[in-house]
């Protein structure tokens, strides 16, 4: 009976140490497919509350590779296929309202290749920037490296500057104990000090 009851108790703690061990795996690990999915719902959104507290509840589970996916799209900007939808999608938006315009007498559009590149480029620094903006929120010591390796970089876009030097600024610099030079050491003196000229 004695036996069983530790061989039962074993097992249970087995199990628990198994489940915790699990549960801290997939937490530290990269994220999945479904996990950088929900990143970039919040990358490509602007302004959408929705996609922004999937990823604030995607940082508390994995910050680490959170921040990870954040600063690539900070660095290198949305990929190829997604820059390939949005040109298919400011073209059509440029014929459309090109025509309509035509239609009713109004001022025509710009060229389409300009206007299609000004608004590509927007665009493109916007999912930028909300790369910076979300290291920021989540603030942790590996957000705030990112985001001084970019800045001191000198080659993001001025929009894209802006917004990560404004999340750097709303991480909480580290505390800790400051020391600079020699500190005194020994027993020092209390009490009255002379006062006055000292003697040569």
């Amino acid at each position: 009976m004695i036996n069983a009851l530790h061989t039962t108790r074993g097992r249970v703690r087995c199990s628990t140490s198994c489940v915790l061990i699990m549960i801290s795996t997939a937490c530290a690990g990269p994220l999945t497919r479904e996990e950088q999915i929900t990143v970039e719902r919040y990358l490509v959104c602007f302004e959408c509350p929705a996609p922004l507290k999937a990823v604030q509840l995607l940082a508390d589970l994995k910050p680490e590779a959170t921040v990870d996916s954040l600063n690539s799209a900070l660095r290198l900007g949305p990929h190829t296929q997604h820059l390939a939808d949005e040109l298919r999608s400011l073209r059509i938006g440029h014929a459309r309202d090109s025509a309509w315009r035509a239609k009713n007498a109004h001022v025509a559009l710009p060229p389409r290749n300009a206007v299609v590149s000004q608004d590509s480029m927007r665009s493109a620094n916007g999912y930028r920037a909300r790369g910076a903006l979300g290291m920021g929120w989540i603030g942790t010591t590996r957000a705030l490296g990112y985001l001084d390796a970019a800045i001191a970089n000198g080659q993001l876009p001025p929009s894209v500057l802006a917004a990560a030097r404004f999340a750097r600024d709303s991480i909480p610099q580290p505390t800790g104990p400051q020391r600079t030079g020699p500190q005194p050491t020994g027993p020092q003196p209390t009490g009255p000090q002379p006062t006055g000229p000292r003697p040569p």
